[in-house]
């Protein structure tokens, strides 16, 4: 938890391009997306976590997007994941996004939101909270 806290604080520190805090904070959500897997005994070898292949025998890899779909969906969120799956891959795999600052901002914005409420569910919190990136008040029941 200390290795997630300082991810998602140290995405918000510094003067640095918003791609440097979009992947710290894509960081964090690789944290608790490790940390659900491991707690689920799901299997992790040549890089992949794998699960069983719906097909029939054998693994299939576990990709980035289904994890969190499914680790989500344990607290009851069910976020879109689709377009912060795809610019993680870009910016993962070529250290930068062709998107306006407007949109990275956003993408930010949602990372972080996500992994913030995530963690609050995940400890049973129930109240009112802040969402990341606007002046509005959430409430988890």
């Amino acid at each position: 938890m200390p290795a997630l806290i300082d991810a998602l604080v140290s995405a918000e520190t510094g003067n640095h391009p918003v791609e440097i805090s979009l992947v710290t904070a894509y960081v964090s959500l690789e944290m608790l997306k490790d940390s659900w897997a491991r707690s689920k005994g799901i299997p992790f070898h040549d890089g992949w976590f794998w699960r069983p292949n719906p097909r029939g025998k054998g693994e299939v890899r576990y990709g980035f997007e289904a994890m969190l779909r499914d680790m989500f969906a344990e607290v009851g969120m069910k976020p879109r994941l689709k377009l912060l799956a795809r610019y993680r891959s870009a910016l993962i795999h070529s250290g930068g996004l062709r998107l306006s600052h407007r949109t990275k901002d956003r993408a930010y914005a949602t990372v972080q939101q996500l992994a913030r409420e995530y963690v609050l569910r995940l400890l049973g919190y129930r109240g009112p909270y802040v969402v990341f990136g606007s002046l509005r008040l959430g409430q988890l029941k």
